[in-house]
């Protein structure tokens, strides 16, 4: 069973003993996390209206 991080420092030194390829794969779950929850709370509405505007107008390129 693995015991519980209690505090802030104990998981940046957890962190700490991560590799470089752990690091990258936490900081993407981060990043996922926190987008998800920004799309789910409203956050990207506006982003999403103006890149909708912008495709509309013909200012945009072909991935």
């Amino acid at each position: 069973m693995f015991a519980a991080m209690c505090t802030v420092q104990e998981i940046e030194q957890a962190i700490d003993r991560l590799g470089d390829e752990e690091v990258a794969e936490l900081r993407a779950w981060l990043f996922d996390r926190d987008i998800a929850r920004d799309a789910a709370n409203g956050k990207l509405d506006s982003l999403v209206g103006e890149a909708l505007r912008e495709v509309k107008a013909g200012r945009t390129k072909p991935l």
